[in-house]
């Protein structure tokens, strides 16, 4: 397996330190979405126990939590009945270990979810002004660097899971 160590060349269009860290947000989905390539429904929606992690659950709470972080606290736009519906927002506590069964849906239609996000995001992001400016969470106050920031860490941590629940999963099932 080669690897490619190429600079990350800031996003066109967008101001610093938004388009670096864009580049960054876009590898990192990119590289995940890749080593998960395109899982079948029953990889989407197994669970290794009850009330666990699955694919789909994680790939809902991508977008989620991508659309509370850029949308709601930068943005200043509530995730609306319908987001909180399609996310499974209300049976959903990452926090708690409670992870909803996920619609058995294609892989297609959590694909098309996370892409209509990204779009979303990187259409809020042109908007962004300065980078030290404070916004209030839920969770307290931080600047809108960290925010983006902090969508890139999420990204990563749970699209690795992913890719090691696909893998479990293989492993359990040849």
């Amino acid at each position: 397996m080669s690897h490619s160590y190429e600079d990350a060349i800031p996003k066109p269009g967008y101001a610093e330190p938004y388009a670096t860290l864009l580049t960054t947000l876009e590898r990192q989905t990119a590289g995940w979405r890749q080593q998960l390539g395109e899982p079948s429904i029953d990889e989407l929606v197994w669970q290794p126990y009850p009330n666990g992690h699955s694919i789909g659950a994680l790939l809902l709470h991508l977008a989620e939590v991508e659309t509370y972080w850029i949308e709601s606290v930068c943005s200043g736009r509530a995730l609306t009945a319908e987001d909180r519906q399609t996310y499974l927002s209300d049976h959903m506590d990452p926090f708690t270990g409670q992870w909803p069964a996920p619609p058995r849906e294609p892989f297609a239609y959590y694909s098309a979810l996370l892409d209509a996000v990204r779009a979303r995001t990187l259409e809020s992001v042109k908007a962004f002004g300065d980078p030290r400016e404070v916004k209030q969470a839920d969770w307290g106050a931080m600047t809108v660097r960290y925010v983006l920031t902090h969508v890139i860490w999420h990204e990563s941590y749970h699209g690795g899971q992913a890719v090691l629940l696909k893998s479990l999963r293989a492993g359990l099932n040849p």
